[in-house]
């Protein structure tokens, strides 16, 4: 018998907070469940705070896709990636 396996659909965006997320905890700033990301920020950036700037820049235009615009744009997505790419690089 063959099982179907329901495959959840990719949200990319998604995908590249949360990759930031992980960035961020690997420096010692986990995100917590209940943590929005504007608050988690915040915090974040006040730990890090030689990185407050890009922190700050991320997870406003996260929230900015995410929230404002809630159907982003294959460019807006690619743009979020580009900026995500070259922050953990910095």
């Amino acid at each position: 018998i063959a099982q179907w396996r329901r495959r959840r659909a990719v949200d990319p965006l998604l995908t590249q907070w949360r990759r930031w997320c992980v960035h961020l905890a690997r420096a010692g700033v986990r995100r917590s469940d209940h943590e929005g990301p504007l608050d988690f920020a915040a915090r974040a950036a006040r730990l890090l705070p030689a990185r407050a700037a890009v922190i700050d820049e991320v997870s406003r235009r996260y929230v900015a896709l995410r929230y404002a615009r809630p159907h982003a744009s294959t460019d807006e997505v690619r743009a979020f990636r580009t900026l995500v790419d070259a922050s953990l690089r910095a």
